[in-house]
């Protein structure tokens, strides 16, 4: 007997259940087997129809367990229905096995007829009365064997997939869109974000983009390794009236950015010599695949930087920059310097009176003069030269009125530039916690393993959310943080990014740390036993068990342009990404295109 009657193309699937169901009662007595497979399909039917109607409106090629788990963590199923819906799935499964479908068939009938009157409203459930009764009944069975008695227990796990309804508390209009219907509000947005995916998963189309085109009274600060953001976004962020700056240190008209002239006082030129030797001895590292030195002969080569610094800093533009510090101290010898240094200031003179206690003796001097050349030679090239001959990024840009500047720093010259972005950011950072801002700050940072260790970022972050400073960074694993600042820096980073979001393909570390961060659920499994004999006995027994809410796997096999979303104490959401070019409104924002050379061109004309 053919069903494929069941493909039907009936608008009201509660009347195409009812239909499909009166059918099956009509042949079961003489086509047992394709009774139990229909029986299964009208399970599936039924909880495919509840998923997309209460959690999300595509429920894919999720198979009857997982669906039956899903409804029954949403609440959106009662228990005792779950236990129904299982004993269809138990009974109907390896129908190969068994030779007496008909044995099989009345228990699946009893369970489906439940769930059936349930879902057409033909019948009320009292879930604790039913459930009681059936934890005390025997298994349902088919003969007159006897059945154990179901002991309740307490839940196992308390996690489930939170509804949009109940994300209420964290959700506005004016902040972060994290996915297609999850969007913070903006004072949510303040307690930071982390986007975690590998490349290509969709976290520049589906994240970066959207917000950096519905942000419209707000400055943002984003880092842009393709110039593709720029292109996509900048036109509309002009017509709304926003100030638009490029930092790009490869193009030769860039907006150049000294960072010794933000420097107000000697303990920011030590931390930015600091930030400059070590994120140059991890460029040296990246590059070479080697270990340098390590952190004591970056320590005693940060005194000499930072006197060259302090040598250099009342020096007329372009003379008061790194790049002319590290001039002074690689090209002179250190006779030569200690005679500089002598009638300088008192502040240069005593860091250099401190390299030289270090120094110890001539061969050591060398040595860390060496190690400074080796960390901060990226200030000697040309083009990096130019970048920071002056000065013309000012950080109450930002604070004053909504402006947006692109940072883009292709990506294979991340590491090597990292001595230069590291101080960069964490001016910003520094210079803008310090103001009272008129206007909402917002950094999104791509890559943000790539750009170099921002000295104290874990404990900084709980400070900017009192600024209206909003942080969202993107990584490609957990790991990568882990590698640049430790892990427990890295953990307290993510501590501290109180939204968190991954996408498909997470790697293997990534994944443990999302599913131990979901948490457990209950799940209700049902065991069935056979004995074929005189009287063919069939026993269901239901026991609840903890799982995963999603395994590792799971969360690597998410489903293309899928999302799963933690903010603070809330469940685990499931989205769909908001990729730019497939929604009709971004997509017109995105229409005007700028072209980065003209535009930097035409900028260093008006600079100039």
């Amino acid at each position: 007997m053919s069903i494929g009657f069941i493909q039907g193309n009936i608008n009201d699937k509660m009347d195409r259940i009812k239909k499909l169901y009166e059918k099956l009662k009509s042949f079961s007595v003489v086509e047992p087997q394709i009774s139990l497979i229909l029986a299964r399909r009208i399970a599936e039917d039924i909880c495919r129809d509840l998923f997309s109607r209460s959690i999300y409106n595509n429920p894919g090629d999720i198979t009857l367990e997982p669906l039956i788990d899903t409804l029954l963590d949403d609440d959106v199923i009662p228990r005792v229905i779950a236990i129904h819906l299982n004993a269809i799935q138990i009974l109907s499964d390896d129908l190969d096995d068994f030779e007496e479908y008909g044995k099989l068939l009345p228990p699946c009938l009893h369970s489906l007829d439940v769930v059936v009157k349930w879902y057409l409203g033909e019948t009320n459930i009292d879930d604790d009365q039913l459930h009681k009764e059936l934890l005390n009944k025997t298994n349902q069975l088919v003969g007159e064997a006897p059945r154990p008695v179901l002991v309740k227990q307490e839940k196992l796990g308390t996690s489930s997939f939170a509804k949009l309804k109940d994300m209420k508390k964290v959700t506005g209009e004016d902040g972060l869109i994290i996915g297609s219907t999850l969007r913070l509000s903006e004072r949510k947005s303040f307690e930071h974000a982390v986007c975690v995916g590998p490349t290509g998963s969709g976290k520049t189309a589906s994240y970066f983009i959207p917000n950096l085109l519905s942000l419209p009274n707000a400055s943002c600060i984003v880092s842009d390794p393709k110039g593709e953001i720029f292109k996509t976004t900048a036109a509309t962020n002009i017509a709304q009236g926003k100030r638009v700056l490029v930092f790009s240190p490869y193009h030769e008209n860039t907006m150049r950015y000294n960072p010794l002239s933000l420097c107000r006082n000697v303990t920011e030129i030590r931390e930015l010599a600091q930030m400059i030797l070590t994120n140059g001895n991890k460029a040296v590292e990246a590059m070479t695949g080697g270990v340098s030195g390590g952190a004591e002969w970056i320590n005693m080569a940060t005194p000499l930087l930072t006197a060259g610094l302090l040598f250099v800093r009342s020096l007329e533009p372009p003379k008061n920059t790194i790049s002319t510090a590290m001039d002074l101290l690689v090209e002179n010898e250190i006779e030569t310097l200690r005679v500089l240094f002598k009638g300088e200031s008192k502040e240069a003179k005593k860091q250099f009176n401190i390299f030289m206690q270090a120094a110890e003796s001539e061969k050591t001097a060398s040595s860390i003069r060496t190690v400074l050349a080796s960390c901060a030679q990226l200030f000697v090239d040309p083009t990096v030269v130019n970048a920071t001959s002056y000065n013309e990024l000012n950080p109450k840009y930002f604070s004053e009125s909504p402006t947006v500047l692109y940072v883009i720093v292709p990506e294979h010259k991340s590491a090597t530039l990292a001595p230069l972005m590291a101080p960069f950011y964490t001016q910003l950072m520094a210079h803008l916690v310090e103001r009272k801002s008129k206007v909402p700050v917002y950094f999104f940072l791509d890559e943000f393993a790539n750009i170099g260790i921002i000295p104290n970022i874990d404990t900084a972050l709980a400070t900017f959310r009192s600024r209206k400073i909003s942080i969202s960074i993107g990584i490609q694993s957990i790991n990568q943080l882990i590698s640049n600042y430790g892990k427990e820096k890295a953990h307290t980073i993510l501590d501290n990014l109180k939204t968190k979001f991954v996408f498909p393909g997470l790697s293997v570390d990534s994944a443990k740390y999302f599913s131990e961060l979901f948490g457990q659920k209950e799940i209700v499994s049902i065991s069935r036993s056979l004995a074929l004999s005189e009287n063919s006995n069939i026993g269901i027994n239901s026991n609840p068990q903890k799982r995963d809410l999603l395994t590792p796997d799971e969360i690597r096999r998410l489903d293309d342009e899928t999302l799963v979303a933690v903010v603070d104490n809330l469940n685990p959401y499931i989205d769909k990404q908001i990729r730019y070019f497939k929604n009709n409104e971004l997509l017109e924002l995105t229409r005007t295109t700028v072209d980065l050379d003209k535009y930097l061109k035409d900028q260093r004309n008006i600079l100039n």
